[in-house]
């Protein structure tokens, strides 16, 4: 019985632990959008304990160790728009292999779940044989979900922001950099 509550305990505790990390998770991506530089961009990893690497040849940003609701991303990236404070989030994280457009599988599932608690029902939604795709459209930010067997099953998750000026309708409060209010 002693041993069944120190294993119930030291569960909760790790659940308690991770808990924040996924919260985190959601909250880079939120801001990373409205980022004017790259060392605020590091400076907001290194808050939400995320490791980044460096720019690559095209302007990205490689995002390391990154877990949303708890499912580790392959490859995330910022996209840094030339003419714009702001920045482009795509995670890309892995589906299963027996993953189809009829049954995406447990991850797809997840984060779908999440999407729909945070965002409401999606603006547009499609399915073919190739592709299922979600996308949540506001003032100045656009949010995408979709799965694509292309070349294998996956996932990718993006939040574009357009510019960090005027007055934002965005459906989750900024962290680490406040856009400025219009008059």
């Amino acid at each position: 019985m002693r041993k069944a509550l120190v294993w119930l305990l030291a569960i909760c505790v790790l659940c308690a632990m991770s808990l924040p990390a996924f919260a985190d998770s959601w909250d880079f991506l939120h801001s990373a959008i409205r980022i004017s530089s790259t060392d605020d961009l590091e400076e907001l990893a290194a808050e939400h304990d995320i490791s980044v690497s460096g720019w690559g040849d095209e302007g990205d940003f490689d995002i390391i160790d990154f877990t949303l609701e708890g499912i580790i991303a392959y490859e995330a990236n910022a996209y840094r728009f030339s003419d714009e404070p702001a920045y482009a989030v795509i995670a890309y994280f892995h589906a299963s292999g027996k993953s189809t457009a009829e049954e995406p599988g447990e991850e797809f599932e997840i984060l779908t779940a999440a999407l729909l608690a945070r965002y409401g029902e999606p603006t547009f939604r499609a399915a073919d044989n190739e592709s299922v795709s979600m996308s949540w459209y506001f003032e100045d930010a656009s949010v995408f979900f979709d799965w694509k067997d292309d070349p294998s099953p996956q996932l990718r998750f993006a939040i574009y922001g357009s510019s960090i000026m005027g007055d934002t309708k965005f459906p989750f409060p900024p962290t680490g950099v406040a856009a400025p209010s219009t008059l």
